[in-house]
């Protein structure tokens, strides 16, 4: 499912989740040749109603997912306050080659002007937005639209 898709079924979900992962650099997660999990940065954009992601040329997490699409995305989280809301983002990575698409997001992601990249976008799976706080976990589920809390010590 593109972002707008999930924008247009959840709006206010979604600008949480664009607020959160879009703000500098997101965690991605992909798996290894050898099925083991790696833990890479990305600088998430959406444009266009796509989650895109700009990688190196050749980088070891490039190579994953042009292997296995399968990823999961998460915006850093910088102190163990509770006062920061957790995004993960589920889903198949597809690379993308069409020039006028290319030309659109190096416009926008100006660092990768002239540089050779690989440019995927997301087809979204599921969403999870956590939240902390006065001594609960607070979760919600999209698509499922389930929400959760459950206490902590």
């Amino acid at each position: 499912m593109t972002w707008q898709r999930f924008e247009s079924s959840a709006p206010e979900f979604a600008a949480m989740a664009k607020a959160q992962i879009c703000r500098e650099v997101a965690l991605i997660g992909t798996i290894r040749a050898d099925g083991s999990p790696r833990i890479s940065c990305v600088e998430p954009c959406i444009l266009d109603g796509n989650l895109f992601l700009g990688m190196m040329w050749q980088s070891r997490k490039a190579l994953d997912l042009l292997r296995d699409p399968r990823l999961v995305l998460h915006n850093t989280v910088c102190t163990s306050t509770g006062d920061e809301v957790e995004v993960s983002v589920r889903g198949l990575a597809t690379e993308i080659h069409e020039p006028e698409a290319r030309g659109t997001y190096v416009n926008t992601m100006t660092e990768w002007k002239g540089a050779r990249f690989h440019l995927f976008t997301v087809d979204i799976d599921s969403a999870a937005l956590i939240r902390y706080g006065h001594g609960q976990q607070s979760v919600k589920l999209w698509p499922q639209d389930k929400e959760s809390v459950r206490s902590y010590p």
